[in-house]
């Protein structure tokens, strides 16, 4: 299958291609694609997946009591390649964030999906992390706070359920912060157009990539798309390949949760 992650910027005061975008995301072969900065037109946006055979998904929440947007994620899926299963839309905010993005919920979205032609089941994230402010190095260490926000929850997920994961979005750092250390399909190529930074990534769990592709080509947004090719791996237990947070040092848990400074 093949996934894509795409931050669209799409924001009120901008003349954001939404049509232009959705034609192109509906013409590749993915599967998924989750959006992020989808801040509003969300009208248009359904609109224009709906044609094409597609449908998308917001969080079931998209107001925060003091912030003027939702949380800007979203995941949109080909209706002829996989079903969604609706009950398990989740959103979960971020409990630390500074700056402008304290202004509203980012967090990130999951939702379930099994693919039609094989009937296997899989779990798709996306996220939009922590923004850089000029001059603060401690919004690294925000993000590296988010990252274990997710990380717990994985681990409490998967004590119920263990089927493949994917992780996408905008991470905001070239670095994983989760115990592996290691995004799935690392590149020195950049995904922001106005600096050298790679900073849309996947993490998968249960799945192999095959191909890895970012689409500079594309100049709607000042992120370029970024899409993955997978197949699942053979079923096995457990799929949560990384060390469990119980079996991490003194050292390692004190360092994920009261990070150094940096």
């Amino acid at each position: 299958m093949e996934l894509i992650s795409y931050n669209v910027k799409c924001f009120p005061w901008l003349q954001t291609p939404i049509e232009q975008i959705v034609r192109w995301l509906t013409q590749q072969p993915a599967s998924v694609v989750c959006l992020q900065e989808v801040w509003c037109r969300h009208d248009q946006w359904a609109n224009y997946f709906k044609n094409a055979g597609w449908s998308i998904i917001w969080p079931p929440r998209e107001r925060h009591i003091i912030g003027i947007f939702g949380s800007g994620l979203a995941i949109a899926y080909n209706r002829s390649l996989v079903t969604l299963q609706e009950s398990s839309i989740q959103f979960t905010p971020f409990l630390n964030s500074i700056g402008m993005d304290a202004t509203v919920p980012k967090g990130w979205l999951t939702a379930i999906f099994e693919q039609i032609q094989t009937g296997r089941i899989m779990q798709i994230v996306t996220t939009h992390m922590q923004a850089d402010i000029w001059g603060l190095w401690i919004t690294e260490s925000i993000r590296r706070s988010q990252f274990m926000q997710i990380w717990q929850w994985l681990l409490r997920k998967r004590q119920i359920q263990n089927i493949p994961l994917l992780i996408a979005g905008d991470f905001n750092t070239e670095t994983c912060w989760w115990p592996s250390g290691v995004w799935t399909a690392a590149t020195a190529a950049p995904t922001f157009q106005t600096s050298d930074a790679c900073i849309d990534h996947l993490y998968a769990i249960g799945m192999v990539l095959t191909k890895h592709k970012i689409h500079t080509d594309r100049s709607e947004s000042d992120h370029w798309p970024v899409s993955w090719s997978l197949r699942f791996k053979p079923y096995q237990r457990p799929l949560l390949a990384p060390r469990p947070l119980l079996h991490l040092s003194q050292q390692e848990q004190s360092h994920l949760f009261h990070p150094p400074a940096l």
